[in-house]
């Protein structure tokens, strides 16, 4: 058997599944993918299974699994020496321990996450600063406004600039927003 075929399939049949909110099918695909990868040496492969299945955790408030599969993925990507798949991971733990009310724990990932950004395509680096800040933006706006302005130097994205907008409205400078 094929292993690595039918955990690429269990995995993107879960992928697509994902806006379909039947989150138990979408679980048994992740949970089926991440099976058959276990049958293979296939690093990225694993990483991108355990990073799904962290998401979906989370999306779930399966905060506990999420940051199990969440762990996984973080070694998994430091296994494979992927600079992109290192970042994703450590915004995926900033992401839980925002929701978890763990700033401290957040910022640490961010740290992590912050000097190697630059080896990362210029496109998710725009995207990544921007994440950073939307996760940012209630609990520290100066930084979160840092890393907006770090992402418009990349790339003018619109959520990038909408968000910095809310921001300066949540400040009551709306003269600046727009």
């Amino acid at each position: 058997k094929d292993y690595v075929k039918l955990a690429n399939s269990y995995f993107y049949k879960g992928v697509i599944n994902e806006n379909t909110n039947n989150s138990k099918l979408v679980t048994l695909c992740y949970k089926n993918a991440e099976f058959y990868a276990s049958k293979t040496n296939d690093t990225p492969l694993k990483f991108k299974i355990d990073f799904y299945i962290a998401r979906v955790n989370k999306g779930m408030n399966e905060y506990e699994e999420a940051l199990s599969y969440a762990k996984k993925g973080y070694h998994l990507a430091q296994e494979c020496h992927r600079y992109d798949y290192f970042v994703y991971a450590c915004e995926l733990f900033t992401s839980i321990y925002i929701d978890l009310g763990e700033i401290d724990s957040a910022y640490y990932y961010i740290e992590k996450a912050l000097p190697i950004i630059e080896h990362i395509y210029r496109k998710d680096q725009a995207n990544t600063y921007t994440n950073m800040a939307i996760l940012l933006k209630y609990s520290n706006k100066e930084k979160a406004k840092e890393y907006l302005y770090k992402a418009l130097s990349i790339d003018t994205l619109p959520y990038t600039l909408n968000n910095l907008a809310q921001i300066y409205i949540s400040e009551g400078k709306e003269a600046e927003a727009f």
